[in-house]
């Protein structure tokens, strides 16, 4: 994480849980199961596929220990779209969710208030257009969810805690930890475009065919 200073903040478990049943109160109305249906598939394939991990009961109890602050417990809901045919719910990781600092609500502090925004690492909308008039030829690749191929240092996962159980279930609430990059931290952008260009300092003397399997290959290693 891109931080400009090590984050200090109070520990905001409680607010966050709060939250995390309301919001299931919520998906419990009948006119929200569909909603509550993909919103469970959704996170059950994140665990599945290594991007979230359920915190041992050591790392769960000492999260909360309201004495702390130097954890962050991010607050996530989503945002139905049932127009959508691919995307039918977008879920929403709350990051700039702020805490009181010393119990004073008029100053707020997040995650993000820390963050680096980082600066810009691609090229202006003209510089693409001129490269498309030099070229016989050009290349153009999408990176399906590229934060989620981006790993988080095992020291900064206490500042992805959430609180999780399936909704409507009878399982205790339980407290996970984000491993990877996650849409809605403000550094995300700038570090998803920092790796690109070290991917592509990587391949640079190598020709175009082996730099993209190369590339490929470091994305979904």
């Amino acid at each position: 994480i891109a931080f400009k200073t090590q984050p200090v903040l109070p520990n905001n478990c409680k607010s966050v849980l709060a939250q995390f049943y309301s919001q299931e109160k919520k998906l419990l109305k009948p006119e929200n199961q569909e909603t509550k249906k993909l919103y469970n598939e959704h996170m059950q394939d994140g665990f599945e596929k290594g991007l979230f991990e359920i915190c041992s009961d050591e790392e769960a109890e000492a999260a909360l220990d309201k004495t702390r602050d130097d954890c962050y417990f991010v607050p996530h809901h989503c945002v139905a779209r049932p127009d959508s045919e691919s995307t039918k719910i977008r879920p929403v990781w709350n990051y700039s969710y702020g805490t009181p600092i010393q119990g004073n609500n008029r100053n707020k502090k997040s995650l993000n208030d820390f963050c680096h925004k980082g600066a810009r690492q691609t090229k202006m909308l003209p510089e693409f257009i001129l490269e498309f008039r030099r070229k016989k030829y050009a290349f153009l690749a999408d990176l399906r969810r590229q934060f989620h191929g981006i790993w988080l240092s095992e020291k900064h996962k206490k500042y992805g805690y959430f609180f999780w159980r399936p909704f409507g279930s009878n399982e205790p609430v339980k407290i996970a930890k984000i491993k990877v990059c996650m849409f809605g931290r403000r550094d995300c952008p700038f570090v998803a475009s920092f790796i690109l260009g070290k991917l592509a300092e990587m391949v640079k003397s190598e020709s175009t065919c082996e730099k993209i399997k190369t590339v490929c290959s470091a994305l979904n290693s």
